[in-house]
């Protein structure tokens, strides 16, 4: 096959349009003869590299359509509901499965009503669903979200490897947290109005959760499994995910009979405890309108304050800025030393 390149090409095609155009000037037949061979030459190439694109074309398209089907067997493989459920049973908390099966739930409402699948969800399909949330949600609630969300699609390609898909919420960045009201920090004062005013209008339930969460630190939730042996007053059970086990007084369990406060839900009370804390700081009895939480930090610092927090905090930035990092390398080292 006559072989040519780009150079003989561009000069053969210069040679032609001479030729046309100076109709007067007769080329010679050696001339004619190559630059003839030269054309058929690229029009042969052409063509060939035509044919070549042509049949790459087609097999990339029978390797996408390949992929397409495996990739439609494998998802249509997973049970999608099933997952989730077994995902969710591997949470030890009641409130962290309540709380990531709303989550869940958001997202496969948004996949219906966007006409999209959770199987095939993509990054870009999670930036959507995240900048939608900011419209009617809550900066906790957001981060919430794009925590559940993550871990169930680790879990899902911990299951199920062979689909081969990215974790959507891998890379996503968890916004500041933006509280719409201030922490409140409640004081001796209101904590004595607020048992008073729950004993003054008979909900024992109230006033002894108050009373237990001033008392230990408890968070609220450690109630709803809490099991108490009434021969030596230990109670096991889990916060927050975690193993609590300890020894009641006599009066605290007395207490916890008569109010019969393990019976009564304690979302129910939370919501209860701001609500009449609210009134009592519109009336001007109390200087906040702390949750049960804000409670919980008042024995915190009640605590804290004690051993000398402050001391502790003057040490740690004579050596940080930062008093975290002095704390920290000071929890790591005995982290090693209990280890």
């Amino acid at each position: 096959m006559f072989r040519i390149n780009y150079i003989d090409f561009v000069h053969a095609k210069q040679q032609q349009a001479i030729v046309v155009s100076n109709r007067d000037i007769q080329p010679t037949t050696s001339n004619t003869t190559k630059i003839d061979q030269i054309l058929a030459a690229a029009d042969d190439a052409m063509q060939s590299n035509l044919e070549f694109q042509n049949s790459v074309n087609q097999r990339v398209a029978e390797s996408i359509f390949v992929k397409q089907q495996t990739y439609n067997y494998l998802h249509d493989k997973v049970n999608l509901q099933a997952t989730i459920e077994a995902f969710l049973s591997r949470q030890t908390s009641q409130n962290t499965q309540r709380n990531y099966r709303t989550a869940l739930d958001k997202l496969s409402a948004y996949t219906q009503e966007n006409n999209l699948s959770v199987l095939r969800f993509t990054p870009a399909d999670a930036t959507q669903f995240i900048n939608g949330l900011y419209q009617t949600h809550a900066t906790r609630t957001i981060r919430l979200t794009i925590t559940a969300c993550a871990q169930f699609f680790k879990y899902l390609l911990y299951t199920h490897p062979e689909l081969q898909i990215v974790n959507p919420f891998l890379m996503t960045k968890l916004p500041r947290i933006v509280d719409h009201y201030k922490k409140d920090w409640p004081t001796k004062h209101d904590l004595s109005v607020i048992q008073s005013h729950f004993k003054k209008i008979g909900r024992l339930d109230l006033y002894a959760i108050t009373k237990l969460i001033a008392k230990h630190g408890w968070r609220a939730g450690i109630l709803t499994d809490m099991h108490i042996n009434s021969s030596t007053l230990e109670y096991t059970s889990t916060s927050k995910g975690s193993q609590k086990e300890g020894r009641l007084s006599k009066a605290d369990f007395k207490l916890i009979q008569e109010s019969n406060l393990l019976s009564v839900k304690v979302n129910t009370l939370q919501s209860m405890f701001c609500r009449h804390t609210k009134r009592l700081f519109q009336k001007g009895l109390i200087s906040c309108a702390p949750s049960l939480h804000d409670i919980r930090r008042h024995h915190i610092d009640e605590e804290i304050d004690e051993v000398g927090g402050h001391a502790v905090l003057e040490k740690c930035y004579k050596f940080h800025d930062n008093p975290m990092t002095t704390l920290n390398h000071y929890v790591n080292k005995e982290r090693r030393r209990s280890a």
